[in-house]
């Protein structure tokens, strides 16, 4: 089964220009997928192996593409 995330990133490769997310503001799937590889680098590069981060998520499309990165980190083993 895939997260959340890994669908995402299946989705920007197998089709990048199709509409994620649309609203005040549009995202493609490759748009979403480098947001969320961003944060989700920041997030890795930020914090020590075995760290244990919280996280306060606001609304919108802010709030989407960090729920993301952080299923990401998860995923790779990180802890939220």
């Amino acid at each position: 089964m895939l997260t959340v995330a890994a669908e995402i990133m299946r989705r920007a490769r197998e089709t990048p220009r199709a509409r994620a997310v649309d609203g005040t503001v549009a995202y493609t799937y490759a748009d979403l997928a480098e947001r969320v590889n961003h944060l989700a680098a920041e997030l890795e590069r930020a914090t020590p192996p075995g760290s244990l981060v919280a996280s306060q998520v606001a609304s919108g499309h802010a709030g989407l593409v960090a729920m993301l990165a952080a299923d990401a980190v998860i995923s790779a083993d990180g802890a939220m």
